[in-house]
C-alpha cells in the first residue's frame, strides 16, 4: 500500500490531499535486517526513514520519503525549494508486511 499526502513545509501534511494506492512490491532476505537493507536500497533512503512495527502492528514496516508530483524521490534542490514555498512535495508512506518463513520437514 502507498499512502501520500501533500506536505506543506510550514503547515505540515494536508489531510484533504491524501491518496491511497495498491502496490505490488515484495522483498526477501535471509534475515530481517537483510530484508530491511533491501528496502533501504530500493527506496534510496537511510535507516531513519524505516519504521518497524509501525502503528503498533507487529511485522509492519513503513518507508517514508518525500516525493515530487511525478512520484519520484525529491532531490536536494526540490527540498530546498519546498522549504521556501516554491515547490509542492508529497510525504509518501510505503507500507510493507514482514513475514517469517520457516522450512520444516514433513514427518511420514
Amino acid at each position: 500500500m502507498k499512502f501520500v499526502e501533500q506536505d506543506d513545509y510550514k503547515m505540515g501534511c494536508l489531510p484533504e490531499t491524501e491518496q491511497h494506492m495498491e502496490i505490488d512490491i515484495s522483498f526477501s532476505g535471509a534475515t530481517k535486517q537483510e530484508a530491511i537493507n533491501k528496502l533501504v536500497d530500493f527506496y534510496g533512503v537511510d535507516h531513519e526513514s524505516i519504521w518497524l512495527d509501525s502503528c503498533d502492528v507487529t511485522g509492519r514496516i513503513d518507508v517514508q520519503v518525500m516525493e515530487n508530483s511525478h512520484g519520484l524521490v525529491a532531490c536536494e534542490s526540490e527540498i530546498e525549494r519546498w522549504k521556501n514555498g516554491h515547490c509542492v512535495l508529497w510525504l509518501a508512506t510505503y507500507m510493507h508486511t514482514l513475514y517469517k518463513v520457516e522450512t520444516v520437514s514433513a514427518k511420514c
